[in-house]
């Protein structure tokens, strides 16, 4: 075994590509990220969110209006499964348009993905490498 090598398998990383490599690579892989993800949004079906529209929207209305959040069968013939507590979280989204709402639960959560990436980032003690 070539020393080289040794130091790839400790670390994970080919320490002979220097920093400037590696902090191109990060920087690479997020813009990557960040295309998909607009790409996905720029997509129409994605941007309706049928899960949030058919399910969690009228889950948190049915909570809002003294209804039972279980007892409503969608046009595919099944009904939301999340636990009670969930659709409590959903009752304030139901006094928005379903437009609205709908936006503003993406929002939320590409907010929460971002979020979950920080704290993953903090707990790995991993670093975004700076463009030298």
């Amino acid at each position: 075994m070539s020393a080289g090598w040794g130091r790839v398998m400790r670390t994970g990383v080919n320490a002979s590509y220097g920093p400037r490599a590696r902090s191109l690579g990060e920087w690479l892989v997020l813009r990557l990220l960040t295309w998909r993800l607009v790409a996905w949004i720029a997509v129409p079906e994605h941007r309706d969110q049928a899960d949030f529209v058919h399910y969690f929207y009228v889950a948190g209305w049915r909570l809002a209006h003294g209804l039972s959040p279980y007892d409503f069968v969608s046009q595919w013939g099944d009904s939301i499964y999340n636990p009670p507590w969930f659709a409590l979280l959903l009752v304030p989204f139901s006094f928005l348009s379903v437009e609205t709402a709908s936006l503003c639960w993406l929002v939320l959560s590409l907010g929460l993905l971002a979020v979950s990436v920080t704290l993953a980032q903090r707990l790995c003690n991993l670093r975004l490498s700076r463009l030298p």
